[in-house]
């Protein structure tokens, strides 16, 4: 008994030492106003676990959506409004092609673009590269690159004439080496040209062309998550064209500022059964004609499901997911810009959502 006794003595002892201590602690923190440093030691701590949390939080919340998710999409979507936090959640981590119609509607371009004499003098005497070809079948098909002014494309860009009146000795030489001696691959006939102006941001040739062009357009209000990478510029008619069954590496937002597109969207799963050469120049390049596929000659194309579809008209923007294979039918006196976006940092995800939570609006 005496040694229990001496045990329970032991015991109360360490308890009332320990009940002391919590009471200094309180008393010390309670009775006294903190200094500052212990102020901003508190406030560091409790911002420190929070942000941890809140990592945590993203971090599994974002494994559960891939960037390439393939979903039952039988159709494109469209839509009359869309948030940065709707683009990104909606349609961007899963991969989704969305319309924004009117989504460009407010731009100076929308009005300024239909005339060839506003560019004119806008662009003035701008080297650039024109995709030539005589057939529906255009860019990326059987096209060659011309390079010449902007003022003698719009001379001949809207004309229907027979290639063999036109005099252009840049023309002509651009014709000859590929085209002229191959009459069975260029049967003669009238020419379409295809402007594209690429990367414009950063081509020291090409950079001017956005400088002069930039006040009437601007980046969708709607990609402030999105990092920029490329500003593209396009514009042919009035003879309708299709382009080749391609897929761009990053996120890509279209605005049609004239004519229409109609654009056969094929998700990136569909790549096995789509012939591509990864040894030719252009490997994200597919030769089949998805319009009207010859199965004969391409028989895996038949494991493909039907392309989506989406129609996109003056003032539209289209999202088209990045990787995603599309086949674009143009009509009429057509012209686009178009981004190419970079994937944003999960970081920039992060605050962007916490500032979202937070009850900020984000455009």
């Amino acid at each position: 008994m005496a040694e229990e006794s001496e045990d329970a003595r032991k015991s109360h002892s360490a308890a009332h030492r320990a009940a002391r201590r919590w009471a200094n602690y309180f008393n010390y923190f309670t009775l006294r106003a903190p200094s500052d440093l212990e102020l901003l030691y508190f406030t560091l701590a409790c911002l420190s676990i929070t942000l941890i949390l809140w990592l945590c939080y993203i971090i599994r919340w974002g494994n559960k959506v891939q960037p390439f998710s393939e979903q039952a999409i039988d159709k494109c979507a469209r839509v009359s409004s869309l948030s940065a936090l709707q683009l990104y959640y909606s349609y961007v981590l899963t991969s989704r092609p969305v319309v924004i119609a009117g989504g460009a509607r407010g731009w100076p371009a929308m009005d300024r673009w239909q005339h060839d004499s506003y560019l004119r003098e806008r662009v003035g005497d701008a080297s650039v590269r024109v995709n030539v070809w005589n057939e529906t079948r255009g860019f990326g098909f059987k096209s060659i690159s011309w390079w010449t002014t902007f003022p003698e494309f719009l001379d001949v860009y809207s004309s229907k004439r027979h290639w063999r009146t036109i005099q252009s000795p840049s023309l002509s030489h651009s014709l000859t080496p590929g085209v002229l001696s191959h009459q069975s691959s260029w049967p003669p006939g009238e020419l379409s040209f295809y402007l594209n102006l690429q990367n414009l941001t950063a081509d020291p040739d090409q950079g001017f062309v956005y400088k002069y062009l930039s006040g009437d357009f601007q980046v969708p209000w709607f990609s402030t998550w999105l990092f920029l990478d490329q500003v593209n510029f396009w514009m042919g008619g009035p003879r309708d064209v299709t382009s080749q069954l391609h897929y761009d590496g990053g996120i890509n937002l279209l605005a049609q500022i004239s004519g229409t597109k109609r654009f056969l969207l094929l998700p990136p799963s569909a790549a096995p059964y789509l012939y591509l050469n990864f040894s030719s120049p252009t490997p994200n390049f597919s030769p089949i004609d998805i319009e009207s596929p010859d199965v004969d000659r391409y028989p895996e194309y038949a494991k493909v499901s039907k392309p989506i579809e989406c129609l996109v008209e003056p003032g539209d923007v289209l999202h088209v997911p990045a990787k995603w294979f599309h086949q674009v039918h143009s009509s009429g006196r057509n012209v686009a810009v178009n981004f190419w976006f970079l994937y944003p940092s999960r970081f920039r995800v992060l605050w962007m959502s916490l500032v979202s939570k937070l009850g900020y609006q984000v455009a």
